[in-house]
């Protein structure tokens, strides 16, 4: 598992030892990397969607890129829209 800390990605091994900032982080499980492609986190993509209310995962991804290169997240940005709003437009 990776984690991205104050801008550099840090295998989970790296920090065992750091359990207070280890458990913030899984805890919160914002830093989780939605689209492996571009490397994009949930926090990046919820962050997006309030800011710039966007409804589709089309929109998601013009803003984010994610789901943009192979596809394999994109029921994880519908799932996220979902959550956020309440509704996914198509």
């Amino acid at each position: 598992m990776r984690l991205k800390l104050r801008g550099y990605w840090v295998e989970l091994s790296t920090f065992r030892h750091f359990d207070i900032i280890l458990n913030e982080h899984v805890m919160s499980n914002k830093d989780e990397i939605i689209c492996t492609c571009n490397e994009i986190t949930r926090r990046e993509i919820e962050d997006a969607i309030r800011s710039k209310k966007l409804q589709t995962i089309e929109a998601v991804g013009n803003e984010t890129t994610a789901g943009t290169v192979c596809g394999a997240c994109v029921d994880e940005i519908y799932l996220i829209l979902e959550e956020i709003n309440g509704k996914v437009s198509l």
